[in-house]
């Protein structure tokens, strides 16, 4: 009985912290397609960096907004 309720809340627990991760690791690699593939003018001259942390950073002030202003 023991044995189950262990066995149960484990998954639970697994539940609980994959789900967000893999959720997290799915936008960085989304982000990473738009950045890379989608948007190439970002890139060229040698502005890889600047132009992915730009982008970054828009989506995490679109973010902000979006949860602040409903």
């Amino acid at each position: 009985m023991i044995a189950t309720t262990l066995r149960d809340l484990r998954g639970k627990v697994l539940k609980v912290l994959t789900y967000p991760a893999g959720l997290g690791l799915a936008a960085g690699a989304m982000i990473f397609v738009v950045s890379h593939e989608v948007i190439p003018e970002t890139h060229r001259n040698g502005h890889q960096t600047p132009a992915t942390l730009g982008l970054m950073a828009g989506f995490a002030l679109m973010m902000v907004l979006d949860t602040t202003l409903g």
